[in-house]
């Protein structure tokens, strides 16, 4: 009875182990069924780009099963930043659990793959490069002993036909010798040539071997199944864009016609394809700091009192791009290193490159066989910087003609030894960008300028990731203006053509070249300077030389008096002009007479010539309207009286 009672109880204990392991194997199945992973595919369709830096927006799909998901989408830039990275999910039924970004590495497999098939043609060119010298050698040996063996020594004399044959012997030796080494060194030259770009690749492969795209694994959720649109944005560094314009003007009698334009560029190794671009002024890595009143105490001033406020220091990325050259022209594979860090650049067949660096960066330039070049970033430098490298000196260029092929630069060294170099004899470069600096000294407190804005491109753009920028139309804008000639006969005889633009800043300009191009024709180049302190903006289209001044001194009224104590100059001149144009035309002329800072010194105007006259700067104006083929004479003159003795430049 016992031993029933004990199985019984054995065979319930049994069944209920199955039960539980049964569920334990059907939560496991539920589970592995729930947890899916899955890569799927994603499009750039709008980007906004910004002076420095972009924001990216693509678009992905994705069909879900019901449970928890991670998506994987690859093949991004690399340079995201991960705190600008937004998702959006735009199916209610699906939760967004988190997004991780990560590198994927697996190009570097094949940059490693071509590293290791150039570094094995090297080798076969330095052993070429060796057995061509061994050959080198052997003929200059055979050269030397045929010229120290010339002469035919003995007691037995030789025959005629004899003599005939050895001096023939000997010519033909020393020509079959000298063909060969000529032969020869045109080989080792092209050998040598193909090792220095072999050997330049390898740096820039052993550079690009680092490199890695970017990855983002999001991991969503829904109760059934669901497919669901993702929006994703993130921000990346390797762009930006300049302004320029297009400026056109059919005639004095119509209105402007400008193009707004911009040089768009990145190189943030993704391709933006067929996409939506929006352009923008806004500066995306400005610190978001809130501002706040601090108490305003009234005291004495503590000379010797040291402030310990301490102030933070912002570090911004900007955009460097440029041509590095050589003296015959630009060189592709040379290197562009941010010395102290890992980030770096390499030339494109034209010479071009483009790297994101933080605005007091010192740049390094490097090429094998060329002394490196050094640039300090310093605040106020634009973004183009252009470089011509100057060849090594002997001692540190690479020996290929004796192949000592330590050439300088140890391809399995670490990059920070390879791009250190000689640093210390580097100059700065000089940035051809006068007209940043002019920009930067010609300021103006108070001057208007542009609010931030977002402008929407019209049509589609393809910007590959490199170094070339691409061309894109902003907005077309016909702009009712008024066309002024001026002139500053004092300075120039030229007659310049001025547009004024009014209430410029509602088309968002900002300072830029413009080609300007008039009846057709074109007429140069001028910049637009924004820093206007009026809503009307002056743009100088040229000079126009169909309209002629002159400024002459009046001898018979210009004469000089002694007195007592004093003599006084008078100064007469005559502005003379010419519109031998076919059509009236309106010219605004400005001229001066001197002004005193010298309480002994009286200059008193004797004539404005009908001119509108400020005694503040000395300044006179004139507004005329000339007809067709009309000439018009101008007089004025002043009187300056000085203390006898002293020296006064009265014109």
């Amino acid at each position: 009875m016992l031993e029933i009672k004990f199985k019984q109880l054995l065979k319930k204990r049994i069944m209920r182990k199955r039960l539980f392991l049964s569920a334990i194997a059907l939560f496991a199945f539920s589970c592995g069924c729930f947890a899916n992973t899955q890569s799927i595919q994603s499009k750039i369709n709008q980007v906004t780009v910004f002076k420095s830096g972009a924001f990216v927006e693509r678009d992905a799909y994705a069909s879900l099963k019901a449970g928890t998901t991670t998506l994987n989408i690859n093949g991004l830039s690399p340079s995201i930043d991960p705190n600008g990275i937004l998702v959006k999910v735009n199916n209610e039924k699906v939760k967004l659990i988190s997004v991780n970004h990560e590198f994927d590495f697996a190009k570097r497999d094949n940059t490693l793959k071509q590293l290791q098939d150039i570094t094995a043609e090297s080798d076969k060119l330095k052993d070429s490069i060796a057995q061509i010298n061994n050959q080198l050698e052997i003929l200059k040996e055979e050269w030397n002993f045929l010229v120290a063996n010339n002469s035919i020594k003995g007691n037995n004399g030789l025959q005629v036909n004899e003599l005939d044959k050895m001096a023939k012997y000997y010519k033909q030796s020393l020509v079959n010798i000298k063909n060969s080494q000529l032969q020869l060194e045109k080989k080792k030259k092209e050998f040598s040539q193909r090792y220095i770009d072999q050997t330049q690749k390898q740096i820039a492969l052993n550079q690009m071997a680092n490199e890695y795209s970017g990855q983002l694994q999001i991991l969503v959720s829904c109760e059934s199944d669901q497919s669901t649109e993702i929006d994703i944005t993130y921000f990346v560094a390797d762009a930006g864009w300049t302004p320029f314009y297009d400026i056109r003007i059919p005639s004095l009698k119509s209105p402007l016609e400008m193009s707004y334009k911009a040089l768009v560029h990145q190189n943030s190794l993704e391709d933006w394809n067929d996409v939506t671009l929006r352009i923008s002024n806004i500066n995306p890595t400005a610190p978001n700091v809130t501002q706040q009143q601090t108490p305003s105490i009234i005291g004495a001033i503590n000379k010797d009192a040291k402030s310990t406020q301490i102030l933070p220091k912002h570090t911004f990325k900007k955009n460097i791009r440029g041509i590095v050259c050589n003296a015959r022209g630009p060189l592709q594979y040379a290197c562009i290193n941010v010395k102290g860090s890992d980030t770096y650049a390499i030339t494109d067949k034209n010479g071009a490159y483009s790297i994101s660096v933080p605005d007091t960066a010192t740049l390094v330039y490097s090429y094998l066989g060329y002394k490196n070049q050094v640039f300090k970033l310093e605040p106020g430098i634009g973004s183009v910087l252009n470089v011509t490298l100057a060849k090594a000196k002997e001692s540190q260029a690479s020996d290929i003609e004796a192949l000592d092929i330590n050439i300088g630069y140890n391809i399995s060294a670490p990059i920070e030894k390879i791009m250190d170099g000689n640093t210390s004899e580097a100059g700065k470069q000089t940035i051809n960008n006068s007209f940043t600096q002019k920009v930067m000294e010609g300021i103006v407190p108070g001057a208007l300028s542009v609010q931030d804005f977002i402008l929407t491109v019209d049509n589609k753009y393809t910007i590959k990731s490199s170094n070339q920028s691409t061309n894109v139309l902003i907005k077309e804008y016909v702009i009712p203006s008024e066309y002024k000639y001026i002139s500053f006969p004092k300075k120039d005889k030229l007659i310049h053509l001025t547009a004024k633009i009014p209430d410029w800043t509602q088309y968002s300009l900002l300072d830029g070249p413009a080609h300007i191009f008039m009846n057709n024709e074109f007429k140069g180049t001028a910049m637009i300077v924004t820093n206007a302190l009026n809503d009307t903006l002056d743009l100088h289209i040229g000079s126009d030389k169909e309209i002629r001044v002159s400024r002459e001194k009046v001898l018979n009224k210009s004469n000089k008096q002694f007195m007592v104590s004093s003599q006084k100059e008078v100064r007469t001149w005559e502005i003379t002009v010419w519109n031998n144009k076919n059509v009236p035309v309106a010219i605004t002329l400005e001229d001066q007479y001197p002004i005193s800072n010298d309480s002994e010194v009286e200059v008193k105007l004797l004539n404005s010539g009908s001119a509108t006259v400020n005694p503040k700067t000395g300044s006179l104006t004139w507004e005329l309207n000339l007809d067709a083929h009309e000439v018009k004479k101008l007089t004025f003159s002043y009187q300056v009286k000085y203390p006898i003795g002293d020296k006064i430049l009265v014109e």
